[in-house]
C-alpha cells in the first residue's frame, strides 16, 4: 500500500516556510528570519539525543517535504505509466 502523502503535504503548507536552522546551544529550530518554530524541552531522564532530533526537525523543513513529496508523485506516475506499457507489450 502506497504511503499516503495528502496528510503531509497539507501539515507542510500550513508551517512556518523554510528552510529551518538548528540553534546547536539550547537545540531551538530557527527560521531564516530567527523566528523560533520548535522548541527542544530537555528534562531530567528525557532524549539522550536532542541536538540529533532538533537537526533532524530543521532539515525536514516544509519546502523539503512538498519537494520530496512531488518527487514521490512524480515517480508513481513513471511507475504506473512503465507498467501500463508493460502490459500493452
Amino acid at each position: 500500500m502506497p504511503v499516503e502523502l495528502t496528510h503531509l503535504i497539507e501539515a507542510a503548507q500550513k508551517a512556518t516556510p523554510g528552510p529551518w536552522f538548528c540553534d546547536n546551544g539550547n537545540f531551538d529550530v530557527f527560521d531564516a528570519g530567527g523566528s523560533s518554530v520548535a522548541r527542544h524541552a530537555i528534562s531530567v531522564g528525557a532524549d539522550p539525543q536532542p541536538e540529533n532530533n532538533a537537526r533532524y526537525i530543521a532539515a525536514a523543513h516544509p519546502q523539503f517535504i512538498l519537494l520530496m513529496a512531488a518527487e514521490i508523485k512524480d515517480l508513481r506516475r513513471k511507475l504506473k505509466k512503465a507498467e501500463s506499457n508493460e502490459r500493452k507489450n
